[in-house]
């Protein structure tokens, strides 16, 4: 299981930003979460995003990843196939991030709401799963 959960890249400062902070923290479908640190802070940053992430919640994932990435090729697999025709693979894996209802299923069997750090965890065990189906296809 990878440490850190959100990618660590490097963009252009802002004008506004001090230009030693040109790292930002990318959640694995969505904008930047955090822009305009340095590297170490970036990467305090992950560390503490993901110690943020409770043992119930990984624990329970990992007894159920299969059976979610299952539900989840079956829900939306017509969907995807449909892009994976029309635009390619690189299109595809733009397109695969919403993994609300397996969040919901997790959060639902845990008795709470996951958070959106917990989420963006979620996404990166079930996504890469779900285009290796598709890479293989």
């Amino acid at each position: 299981m990878e440490k850190h959960c959100w990618k660590i890249v490097q963009h252009e400062p802002s004008i506004f930003a001090d230009a030693s902070k040109v790292f930002g923290v990318q959640a694995p479908d969505s904008n930047f979460r955090v822009k305009y640190l340095t590297k170490e802070e970036a990467e305090a940053w992950c560390d503490e995003a993901y110690s943020q992430i409770g043992d119930d919640l990984k624990n329970l994932l990992q007894t159920k990843l299969d059976d979610l990435v299952k539900e989840h090729i079956s829900e939306f697999g017509e969907y995807y196939r449909g892009i994976l025709r029309q635009a390619g693979f690189a299109v595809l894996e733009r397109k695969a991030y919403d993994f609300t209802i397996e969040c919901d299923r997790l959060g639902y069997e845990l008795g709470r709401r996951i958070t959106e750090i917990e989420y963006d965890y979620i996404s990166t065990q079930i996504k890469p799963r779900v285009m290796k189906h598709y890479q293989a296809s």
